[in-house]
């Protein structure tokens, strides 16, 4: 089964690739845990002490884009530097339960 996003045809289920980079001032990691992809977006100086956690809005068929990762960025600066986990999570109809 095939998706149409963008201009970019993938299989439902699989990540967008992306060569999405920070602006300066931020560091990007990518962490997997058990098998949920985390990216850690952190302000130059380790940020302000806040954190913000982002579930983004694909209602479980739509993967992590760089539309969020920008996102994350903004909500960063509206709070002064906070640093910024962004969490994707399993994909329908491949993954049929949603594990995370």
């Amino acid at each position: 089964m095939l998706g149409l996003i963008g201009i970019v045809v993938i299989p439902l289920g699989q990540c967008i690739p992306s060569n999405w980079k920070p602006k300066e001032g931020y560091t990007l990691t990518k962490i997997d845990l058990n098998g949920v992809p985390i990216e850690r977006l952190t302000p130059k100086g380790g940020g302000n002490g806040k954190l913000i956690v982002l579930l983004h809005g694909g209602g479980y068929v739509w993967p992590l884009t760089d539309r969020e990762r920008e996102s994350a960025i903004t909500y960063s600066e509206l709070v002064d530097g906070a640093e910024v986990i962004n969490v994707d999570y399993r994909i329908a109809p491949i993954d049929v339960f949603q594990q995370h």
